[in-house]
């Protein structure tokens, strides 16, 4: 969850930091330039474009928070700390230019149902334990649902996040036949409190196996890890397994095994945080190491991806550099991630390779739906946002995409007074905030950053001082809209929006068009039901659990302006 952290450092010095930031930057540019040029990558030949056995078995391993310098090669500080991931990584095809949405519960949503989050109503923000909304998406069909309609096992181990108000929100009930995991974004690794480090005097288990609380003191990782292996081995038939894991999420806490040749490397990292994260990021290594062992590779299409950036505010430690910004904001560092996909057997080649096209998180359903050799368009929710890749990176077809749109939210999660005040709508005059944040990427390279809070590129940090975290006080900085050209500036240090008018204007008419066809309430409620969620949690052996019946639409929303023109600022 993110934090607002105050310094005391002042606008003079905050501006002057972005200069300096951006020398750093542009020294550092070539270190990203490379992906970002489509098809011109210094990669081997693709693979094989051949469409594997429909029967193929699924793994979609998702990490927690997991930043741009977090994992693999491009790490500057733990590119030792994912043997396995990394290996698969190079048995496959890397997407270099993967995005994501900036905060847990919008990226999940569009990952299982292949639909931008607004047409959901899930754009704004994360589902705590005792907030009454989740993903309702009547009507629409989650990629569980379409696999199990396909005769494919399905379970989920680890984090679900996307409502438990309602039974009926569980993911039991949404295509999964087995679950052990969590309803809410995060507990504690060891007793299972549910969102451990905020919960104060409301502080409740959250650990499920199937629809019943359980009792376990092992760390949920380890937890989650033999449940996918016990999966995995069991199922028979086809299968789908959706990892999503707790790390490296915070609570920041030590595994409880650390490997013995790790100890060095561990032991040169200065700050204990990052040490900390460093122990996680292994731990999730080994799990993967474990569930991978259990499958028959030669049968499985294994996909893996970050659901946001790294989360670079205390009490978190993940790290994006060079990238700017982080988990919760739309600059590269919040929404850009590491993701790949090895198919059965491995690529063909003999050299890891990239693929540079534009991917989205809402695009997973058509592709992975294609890479099992099913060619229909649309599930039985209707057509999806999404885009078939496999062709793509698999095959000779052009890249499948030159716009993305991240996201569109009238309401920006940095203004939490805000999101707890009266729904009553402020006129543009009055209240700037009410002009929707987003992003969008148009023609493969030009982004716009709609709304949006300056932020820097945090290094990675040298110790556990919170000035070092913080050292510079971005929060002081006026919101507005950024322009920039990732082919030519990925670390986005050069904003064009005030010299290039032009495509300033494009690429807001664009963004506003796309707001305007996606747009629908959002189902996001700020009011926490504290009184009834406890007593009902209080009832359940003090477990997170739901409070009310399905069909109780008691879920507070924002509602929307009925002025378009004001509230999408369109011109």
């Amino acid at each position: 969850m993110r934090r607002k952290r105050e310094a005391i450092c002042g606008r003079v010095v905050a501006l002057g930091f972005f200069a300096v930031a951006a020398c750093v930057a542009a020294r550092l540019r070539w270190q990203l330039a490379g992906p970002f040029v489509v098809g011109v990558r210094r990669r081997r030949e693709k693979p094989s474009a051949r469409r594997h056995n429909p029967q193929s078995s699924v793994i979609l391993f998702v990490v927690d928070d997991q930043g741009w310098n977090d994992f693999g090669h491009e790490s500057t500080d733990l590119s030792w700390a994912t043997p396995t991931l990394t290996r698969l990584a190079d048995q496959g095809v890397r997407f270099s230019r993967y995005y994501a949405l900036h905060l847990c519960t919008p990226s999940r949503a569009a990952l299982l149902t292949g639909k931008h989050p607004i047409t959901l109503g899930c754009q704004h923000s994360m589902i705590t334990r005792n907030e009454p909304w989740g993903l309702e998406a009547a009507g629409v069909e989650l990629l569980p649902e379409t696999l199990a309609r396909l005769g494919y096992a399905t379970a989920i181990a680890g984090k679900w996040h996307l409502g438990h108000c309602r039974e009926s929100l569980w993911p039991t009930r949404r295509g999964f036949d087995a679950f052990l995991g969590f309803f809410s974004g995060f507990h504690d690794q060891y007793t299972h409190i549910a969102e451990s480090t905020i919960c104060g005097e409301l502080c409740f288990a959250d650990l499920r196996d199937g629809d019943s609380p359980r009792v376990d003191d092992r760390y949920s990782l380890d937890l989650f890890a033999d449940f996918a292996v016990d999966f995995v081995r069991d199922t028979k038939g086809p299968f789908f397994l959706y990892f999503s894991s707790p790390t490296v999420h915070e609570p920041l806490q030590t595994p409880s095994t650390v490997p013995d040749w790790a100890a060095d490397l561990l032991a040169r990292i200065p700050s204990s945080r990052r040490r900390v994260f460093a122990e996680m990021t292994l731990a999730t290594d080994a799990a993967a190491a474990k569930i991978v062992a259990a499958a028959d590779l030669d049968n499985v299409v294994f996909c893996y991806a970050s659901d946001n950036g790294g989360a670079a505010l205390l009490p978190n430690v993940g790290n994006n550099w060079p990238l700017r910004g982080a988990k919760g904001y739309y600059f590269e560092g919040g929404v850009r991630a590491h993701a790949f996909v090895r198919p059965p057997g491995g690529a063909a080649a003999d050299a890891p390779r990239v693929y540079e096209g534009l991917f989205s998180v809402v695009d997973w359903v058509p592709t992975l739906l294609s890479a099992l050799g099913r060619t229909e368009p649309r599930t039985r929710g209707g057509e999806v946002d999404g885009v078939d890749h496999w062709p793509s990176v698999f095959g000779d077809a052009p890249p499948a995409r030159s716009e993305l749109l991240i996201n569109v939210d009238a309401l920006d999660p940095a203004y939490d007074d805000l999101a707890h005040a009266s729904a009553q709508i402020a006129t543009l005059e009055s209240d700037l905030r009410w002009i929707p944040t987003g992003a969008l990427v148009l023609n493969s390279s030009l982004k716009l950053l709609r709304n949006c809070r300056p932020m820097p590129a945090w290094p990675v940090p040298e110790t556990d001082d919170e000035d070092d975290a913080l050292y510079f006080n971005w929060t002081i900085l006026p919101h507005k809209d950024f322009v920039f050209n990732l082919t030519q500036d990925p670390t986005e240090s050069r904003d064009l929006a005030p010299t290039r008018p032009d495509l300033h204007r494009a690429l807001l008419r664009r963004f506003n068009h796309l707001a305007l066809t996606y747009s629908r309430e959002p189902t996001y409620c700020a009011r926490s039901d504290d009184d009834a969620a406890a007593a009902a949690f209080a009832e359940n052996s003090d477990f997170v659990g739901a409070w009310l019946p399905d069909d109780d639409d008691d879920a507070a929303a924002f509602p929307p302006s009925d002025d378009d023109d004001l509230f999408f600022f369109v011109s």
